[in-house]
């Protein structure tokens, strides 16, 4: 049960530095603005947008953590610590899935820490700024590609045959959120909201 145990613990640290990071921001600012900008092009009633919204994201968090079946659903083969050492996919996916916490987490304080900077007590609120320090000097969005390396280490680790292959459809099904939803709503809100980078 060795690998079971490692992912278990490492799928708590993932989620619980996540859901403190999550819970600062929805702390300070209650609506995301990105999403306001959005429904504000629609005359759907806003309630209606809401629930549609949640249930849309419900239903991606599911198909995106599908691989967590894989990892957790027999231990059999990793019981033994000689079969855990032959195979390279757990290696692979411990080393990702450590990876994506880490610079994820680094990420996230890079921008924090440029936002109190830049816009607290004194900065020029008039000024509209594209975060460019750190990680950010590299990505726009740092913090999404190490989600992405995060769900592909779970997917890689769930392979034990060929079926196992499915699992990948949580990285998969992530790439194509960040793609073609979450990053174009997050570009268009930045474009509006900071005219000067």
């Amino acid at each position: 049960y060795i690998v079971g145990g490692i992912f278990l613990v490492i799928l708590f640290i993932w989620t619980f530095r996540l859901a403190y990071h999550l819970s600062k921001r929805i702390c300070r600012e209650f609506s995301d603005p990105r999403y306001e900008m959005v429904f504000s092009e629609y005359s759907i009633n806003r309630n209606v947008l809401y629930f549609i919204q949640f249930e849309l994201q419900a239903f991606l968090g599911a198909l995106t953590s599908c691989s967590l079946y894989f990892v957790f659903r027999d231990n059999k083969i990793t019981s033994d610590v000689g079969e855990f050492f032959k195979n390279w996919n757990y290696f692979l996916g411990i080393l990702l899935v450590i990876i994506g916490i880490i610079g994820e987490a680094i990420s996230d304080y890079q921008l924090e820490v440029f936002k109190s900077t830049f816009y607290g007590s004194g900065g020029d609120k008039s000024v509209k700024k594209v975060c460019e320090d750190g990680l950010w000097k590299y990505s726009r969005h740092p913090n999404l590609f190490f989600e992405f390396c995060i769900w592909l280490g779970f997917g890689l680790a769930g392979i034990r045959e060929a079926g196992d292959i499915l699992g990948l459809i949580s990285p998969v099904a992530l790439f194509v959120v960040v793609n073609f939803l979450s990053v174009p709503i997050t570009e268009t809100h930045m474009s509006k909201s900071r005219p000067y980078w």
